[in-house]
């Protein structure tokens, strides 16, 4: 996870543990003409930001969905990858385009790297700056940048993607990597983990990803890592997002459950449901947000759907602010 800190409400309200409270679930569902849905990040404010497809390819829309005002489309043939606490959206399009959209009424804007076109765009912390990977031609091999509008592009040689940058500009990225201006890169994991991706890194220091040997793993700021495990049934785990609790979420064996890893024990999320919820197959979990908030994609009654998997104490304070209003389409709670 990306974001900012957390108030001292929700820290109150989540003492008790994410995996111990009641949950509400909201389902996100495809435009019409598109049959599937990947809800790719979410800020703490809850505004969620991803991409609906159709079986060919053919057709392709991003979105942003809040808590008040449900699903918006943006930009047709694009996908949004990242949104920051301000509501700035990162992505690409389909001509290999990194995009940005200043908030989610703007039009997006080109993100470019001289001699390359755009690339994509994948990752962006609060101060605005932008990772993701630049486009290929023969002459420019396709690497890892860090970008924002003052300083423009900087290319982070000998990579091939950077996917999450924090608040001190320290990037993680494929080829097992962080990143700092000042110490260059350096690589993650064990001489037997000889190849692996970092997916995400919070604010603390402490990225996710997975490793070839070690699997699923977490490592802080001093280089301890940990291997996450897996859930039962499953071979591997891969580690998607973090937040600054420590929250990890990602998925089991490419997309078979998704998960939720805290205090050291992993539970898949489906085991987080009401039985009979109508809520299915939740294959992956992609991001989590300081208040605990899971975004994921699974099935529906049958349907490709998205959810929202918010903590219940956190839920119930906000209901009594006005922060989630009756726009949702569904609501699920587990005692």
């Amino acid at each position: 996870m990306k974001r900012s800190m957390i108030t001292v409400l929700i820290v109150v309200l989540m003492a008790g543990g994410f995996a111990q409270a009641g949950r509400q679930t909201y389902e996100l569902t495809p435009f019409d003409g598109y049959t599937g849905i990947q809800a790719s990040a979410i800020n703490d404010s809850g505004m969620v930001v991803g991409y609906c497809t159709n079986p060919s390819g053919a057709l392709l829309k991003s979105f942003v969905w809040t808590p008040s005002g449900g699903m918006v489309a943006l930009e047709d043939q694009t996908y949004a990858r990242d949104v920051n606490s301000s509501g700035m959206i990162v992505g690409e399009n389909k001509n290999g385009d990194s995009l940005y959209w200043s908030d989610s009424t703007s039009a997006s804007q080109k993100i470019t790297a001289a001699g390359t076109n755009g690339g994509i765009a994948i990752g962006v912390n609060d101060a605005g700056q932008v990772v993701g990977r630049t486009g290929y031609t023969e002459a420019n091999p396709r690497v890892g940048y860090l970008w924002d509008a003052t300083n423009g592009i900087t290319l982070i040689s000998e990579t091939q993607q950077a996917n999450a940058v924090n608040s001190s500009a320290e990037v993680v990225g494929n080829q097992q990597f962080r990143w700092t201006a000042s110490g260059g890169l350096v690589k993650i994991g064990t001489d037997d983990d000889t190849w692996g991706t970092v997916y995400d890194i919070n604010d603390a220091g402490t990225a996710v990803g997975y490793l070839g040997d070690t699997g699923g793993f977490m490592q802080t700021s001093d280089g301890t890592i940990t291997a996450l495990g897996t859930l039962s049934g499953c071979s591997n785990s891969y580690a998607m997002g973090i937040n600054e609790l420590g929250q990890v979420v990602g998925d089991c064996d490419y997309g078979s459950k998704a998960f939720l890893y805290e205090g050291g024990t992993m539970t898949a999320v489906e085991d987080l449901l009401d039985a009979g919820s109508g809520w299915s197959d939740l294959k992956y979990a992609n991001d989590i947000n300081e208040n605990g908030w899971i975004v994921g994609t699974g099935t529906l009654n049958g349907e490709s759907a998205a959810f929202v998997m918010v903590p219940e104490p956190a839920t119930m304070s906000l209901l009594a602010l006005g922060g989630l209003g009756v726009l949702l389409r569904r609501r699920r709670r587990t005692a």
